[in-house]
């Protein structure tokens, strides 16, 4: 080319170092989306712990015709058992309110 550089070709002259460079970028930009993964699945596990298999152990007579029920569950993540008091007019409803309260 005439009054250009000398070599000059119309690409981007390479550096020394660049595949270096790009390589840590890569790592790095690895490295922060799985700590943001793994702070993602941290924070949803325990906001979401919900209980699989929930048993009614004791159903006694309350007041208005309801019960109070002790119910167990067993939590997903953890395999813990839960013990939970609720009264309610129903079985299901006993468990339903054990269960919207992620045990």
């Amino acid at each position: 080319m005439a009054g250009g550089n000398p070599g000059h070709d119309g690409h981007l002259p390479r550096r020394v170092g660049w595949p270096i460079v790009h390589g840590r970028m890569k790592l790095k930009n690895l490295i922060i989306g799985a700590a943001l993964a793994a702070g993602v699945l941290l924070t949803t596990d325990a906001a979401s712990a919900q209980c699989a298999h929930c048993v009614i152990q004791t159903k006694t007579p309350s007041a208005a015709g309801k019960f109070e029920y002790r119910v167990s569950c067993i939590v997903d993540i953890s395999g813990d058992e839960v013990n939970t008091t609720v009264v309610a007019a129903s079985d299901e409803e006993a468990i339903a309110m054990v269960r919207q309260t992620r045990c």
